[in-house]
């Protein structure tokens, strides 16, 4: 696909899926929750292709259902998450040695990357909603957070495209650039204090700049640890669900990596 044919359908599917993700994070409660739990479980069984690229046999399905009960006690709080998360280690363990299909250890390792990032930070996006007292409050939070992700993917995308010269980490994502880090960085500094002075006045100005922070930097993380993956395994892409877009997972990395920190800055400074 060329440059131009993928900048139409980028915008295209951002034009048509971009309102439904929006509408569903507004209206929260179980709409929000199958939207959590959606991106997660499709991330999931793309990781797993990852991992059966290099001889991984992680059962995809046990794995996405030991997730849905870890989303569903977040959602709802059934018992404490250390419960649940030694149920997860124990089952799986125990489902490895009744089996006999490849590495056991290759097996459970995957399996439990799979579980304790994507899951853990399927959680994290969860408990971002049921943070906040106000749900209305809570529901135009994750909005400003989605936009601010996507809003810094843009302009690093853009500003590296133009720009880029340095190349930011070569070994792992060779096309990503330094121009285009700091532009998105800022890019989301900025953003995250536009919504502080427009849909979310509760928000302090400071706490907005630090948020945006984490998205801008432990966003990129969470980038460059999908394209150590991908890179490992030999696949460029994660799927080719969304068309210009990749996989899910490839549009919700940074997501993924930035939620659980933004959870704990908001959870330590008592911002609901």
């Amino acid at each position: 696909m060329s440059k131009l044919s993928n900048l139409k359908a980028r915008v295209l599917v951002a034009v048509i899926v971009g309102p439904l993700l929006l509408g569903l994070t507004y209206l929260g409660d179980l709409f929000f929750f199958a939207l959590a739990l959606g991106i997660t479980l499709l991330s999931m069984y793309e990781l797993n292709l990852l991992l059966k690229a290099r001889d991984s046999k992680t059962p995809v399905w046990l794995d996405m259902g030991l997730t849905t009960i870890l989303l569903l006690n977040f959602k709802f709080g059934f018992t404490a998450a250390e419960h649940i998360l030694f149920g997860v280690v124990i089952i799986r363990v125990l489902y490895e040695m009744f089996r006999n299909d490849g590495s056991a250890l290759l097996n459970t390792g995957g399996s439990l990357l799979s579980i304790m990032y994507l899951g853990l930070a399927g959680g994290a996006i969860v408990l971002l909603r049921e943070q906040f007292i106000d749900q209305t409050k809570g529901g135009l939070f994750l909005i400003a957070l989605l936009l601010t992700v996507w809003t810094g993917d843009s302009v690093a995308y853009f500003i590296g495209s133009a720009f880029g010269k340095h190349r930011l980490f070569e070994r792992v994502s060779p096309k990503k650039s330094w121009e285009g880090f700091w532009a998105g960085l800022i890019g989301s500094m900025v953003i995250m204090v536009v919504f502080a002075y427009t849909m979310l006045p509760w928000l302090k100005v400071p706490h907005a700049l630090v948020i945006g922070f984490i998205v801008g930097t432990v966003g990129v993380l969470g980038d460059l640890a999908e394209s150590l993956f991908k890179r490992d395994s030999g696949i460029k892409d994660s799927s080719n669900l969304i068309p210009g877009h990749g996989g899910v997972f490839d549009r919700f990395d940074s997501l993924f990596a930035s939620a659980p920190v933004i959870y704990l800055f908001l959870q330590f400074f008592e911002i609901k």
